[in-house]
């Protein structure tokens, strides 16, 4: 072989070798498949408003003149013929009461923490444990929005760890402080002034300190007849409206309550009669309510929810109108972007990337918003599994494919089956419709096959 045959076959071979890795290089840069880990996903089906409280209230007058003291918090029932508020003079007097309360309170906690039958049986370390129990009941109750727990709680804590101080023999006993809150309460007490007037309960109900105006034309017996544009008005003054001067608050005849609210009816709810859950936007808990009707009206697009409840608390009559949540369902599943979805034949599905080839996979959709849809999570041939590469740019809307025969289960790559597959793949920017190919059996685990494992 002469030396220009060398030169001629070296060059050959170099521009051989050029143009398979330039191509290899362009293919790289090139590709415009895009792929999506398929993962777990939950999502919450539900109704937002804004609702209109509807109870059977009748608010309680004064005369106008003093300041108020309310014994007992929103929401309290208070028995027949029992104090519902005190009038004042002034701020000040009121402010000397709350302090003798709070000292009273306090020395009792100190009795009660140097008891000596306490004291002397309890041990640091079961001390140390309900102490730490306590604040994380403190911190959950702040987590859960249950505020009106937390003043309690705090004084069983304090009770603790007073306790605790006497037996590691921090404090001897309290006797020292207890003389100084006996004397501050003399002195308060010499200060102290009677009630100008005291307002009792005609019937044992439920008190809320507040009015807005609405105690006499929202009444439960008169929901059938409340319009949407009624509901829209008063939603439209947001809880701006106040109740008579001389008014210092209501009472609520019972805990049921109603609450109503205008809906788009664009999705038909078949929700009539349950009990679901209904979250409120001034409270972290959630309570139970029953769908008692969804109503028509002249406006095609709109419906009037009507709920009723059973549970009253302080959170439950501190407005007239909230933002609430009509939790359904709650759903979890598989979360595919619906800019993934494709159709082979009757069949909804999206393509996942397997190694190098694109593969068809179907899907059970139990859920859909407008930007994502959740898929149940089947562990059967043909369907989307968890972790597959969902391949979600780069597969043209009118993709098509043929049967596709392989398993997603452990230990089995897509060529194993004699898979075929088609489609049309955007590369670079431009279709190809790659020609029907079949793969030879081989072995090994594929990385996409390995990830559903």
């Amino acid at each position: 072989m002469n030396s220009y045959t060398v030169k001629l076959l070296v060059f050959f071979i170099s521009l051989f070798i050029l143009i398979t890795v330039s191509s290899q290089i362009y293919l790289a840069f090139q590709d415009k498949v895009k792929t999506e880990t398929a993962v777990l996903y939950s999502a919450v089906d539900k109704i937002d408003f804004k609702g209109v409280f509807i109870r059977n209230e009748t608010p309680i007058s004064y005369d106008g003149a003093g300041v108020i003291s309310y014994p007992y918090p929103d929401g309290s029932k208070i028995a027949k013929n029992s104090a519902v508020a005190y009038v004042y003079g002034s701020e000040s007097d009121i402010n000397a009461n709350k302090k003798i309360e709070q000292y009273t309170k306090e020395i009792e906690q100190l009795k009660k923490a140097q008891n000596k039958g306490t004291t002397q049986v309890a041990q640091p370390e079961f001390l140390s444990k309900l102490i730490s129990q306590k604040y994380q009941e403190i911190q959950k109750a702040k987590e859960n929005g249950t505020l009106n727990s937390i003043p309690d709680l705090r004084s069983e804590l304090l009770v603790l760890m007073n306790i605790n101080n006497i037996v590691i023999k921090k404090e001897t006993d309290y006797n020292e402080r207890i003389d100084y809150l006996n004397e501050q309460i003399s002195s308060l007490s010499a200060q102290k002034t009677e009630p100008l007037q005291t307002i009792y309960a005609s019937d044992s109900e439920y008190f809320a300190s507040y009015t807005d105006g609405y105690e006499q034309s929202l009444k439960t017996e008169n929901v059938d007849s409340i319009t949407a544009a009624q509901i829209k008005e008063i939603i439209s003054k947001d809880n701006s409206s106040v109740g008579g001067k001389n008014e210092i608050g209501k009472m609520i005849d019972g805990y049921k309550w109603k609450m109503v609210g205008v809906i788009n009816n664009s999705q038909k709810y078949s929700i009539l009669g349950k009990k679901v859950k209904l979250q409120l936007s001034s409270s972290y808990q959630p309570v139970y309510v029953t769908v008692d009707e969804i109503r028509e009206t002249e406006n095609k697009n709109e419906s009037i929810l009507v709920l009723s409840g059973s549970e009253l608390t302080s959170d439950l009559v501190r407005h007239r109108v909230e933002r609430a949540e009509l939790i359904l369902n709650n759903y979890e599943g598989i979360k595919i972007p619906r800019s993934a979805i494709r159709f082979r034949g009757t069949e909804k599905g999206v393509y996942i990337k397997l190694g190098e080839q694109i593969i068809f996979r179907k899907i059970d959709v139990i859920f859909e918003t407008e930007d994502y849809v959740l898929s149940k999570n089947i562990s059967q041939n043909g369907y989307l599994m968890l972790y597959d590469d969902i391949v979600t740019e780069g597969i043209a809307a009118d993709a098509d494919t043929g049967t596709d025969t392989s398993a997603s289960q452990p230990g089995t790559s897509a060529t194993e089956s004699n898979s075929e597959t088609t489609g049309s793949i955007l590369i670079g920017g431009t279709t190809t419709a790659p020609a029907q190919t079949k793969s030879s059996q081989t072995d090994g685990k594929s990385k996409g096959e390995s990830k559903n494992g």
